[in-house]
């Protein structure tokens, strides 16, 4: 929270309301990226299958679906800015910790979910 413009300022509640929210609509994308990888490759249970296009596809809807939310939040809508901290990424102006939340997060749940998988196949 410290590269966006006000939060230091919020009260705990406050942040915790905001971090809650920003929370959900992160499951919410990360569903929705799932959902649209389950539909292309015709498969529900594509984690458990090997595949680098199935992941880099999660990541890909993802990562779009943050990148237009996060334009339209900061340049449109004013929403929320950025802090002075904030690396910007060229191009698409979207802040640097929100994109890679994107690629690591992600990742790191397919991972997760990959292995619970196969431990409940053995």
């Amino acid at each position: 929270m410290p590269w966006y413009a006000g939060m230091a300022a919020q009260s705990h509640l406050a942040g915790l309301i905001i971090c809650g929210k920003a929370s959900l609509g992160d499951a919410m994308i990360a569903t929705i990226a799932y959902v649209g990888v389950s539909l292309t490759f015709k498969n529900r249970f594509w984690v458990a299958r090997d595949g680098i296009g199935r992941r880099l596809t999660f990541i890909g809807i993802g990562l779009a679906i943050t990148t237009l939310l996060e334009w339209l939040a900061t340049s449109v809508l004013d929403r929320w800015q950025y802090g002075a901290d904030m690396w910007v990424v060229p191009v698409v102006g979207i802040g640097l910790a929100p994109a890679l939340q994107w690629v690591i997060v992600p990742t790191v749940q397919l991972l997760l979910l990959r292995h619970i998988w196969a431990y409940r196949r053995a």
